[in-house]
């Protein structure tokens, strides 16, 4: 038999000893996430951390909005730099996400702007398979993201590396799919263009 619907006992987010009731005043500023409230969604957080999860709450219910309300992030610690630049745009994806779905603006933007802090220091090729290791469909709320994505996918200035052919080759060892396939073959053009390049400004400044 369903469980008789309570809006007084309805929570945003609640794992162990940590809850967070649903404030219906609050969410009326945000009418997409009220909507998804009153339809009891109750796993709104399913995907995020805790911290995360604060971290959505405290912009959610702030007057402001501003940076201050948005706490810089709790990471496993990790020696691997690689691995630490993965989790860092991992856990701000998470909140970008979350505020693109529900049309929470500040939220958006301010998840956006260490989004892209933390994409535009890794490789297109890690970047990428990052995204495919999400298993992450695109929805039409995230144009702000998708264009980013477009503009990266130019690879306009980026040099790939053998490391980066390696990331992509050990994505493709773990998940065999066409989108690490794509990657894969995209990833060796590019290096074959730069070889190209390279060859030719070698001759030209030997004819010089």
């Amino acid at each position: 038999m369903p469980i008789p619907f309570n809006p007084d006992k309805q929570f945003l987010f609640r794992v162990g000893c940590h809850s967070f009731p649903v404030e219906w005043d609050t969410l009326r500023t945000w009418p997409k996430l009220l909507e998804a409230c009153e339809e009891d969604q109750l796993d709104l957080f399913k995907f995020m951390e805790l911290h995360q999860a604060f971290c959505c709450i405290r912009i959610i219910k702030s007057e402001t909005g501003g940076a201050e309300d948005y706490p810089p992030p709790k990471l496993e610690p990790t020696s691997c730099p690689i691995e630490h630049a993965c989790d860092l745009f991992t856990y701000h994806f998470k909140i970008y996400e979350f505020a693109a779905r529900y049309e929470i603006g500040t939220l958006h933007d301010l998840s956006f702007h260490y989004l892209k802090l933390a994409a535009d220091q890794m490789s297109f090729p890690l970047l990428a398979g990052t995204l495919s290791k999400l298993n992450h469909d695109f929805s039409e709320q995230e144009q702000t993201f998708i264009q980013y994505m477009e503009d990266r996918a130019k690879m306009v200035g980026e040099t790939i590396t053998t490391e980066d052919h390696a990331l992509v080759q050990e994505d493709w060892q773990f998940s065999q799919t066409l989108e690490n396939f794509l990657i894969d073959k995209i990833v060796i053009m590019q290096m074959e263009i730069q070889q190209l390049k390279a060859a030719v400004a070698t001759n030209n400044d030997e004819s010089q």
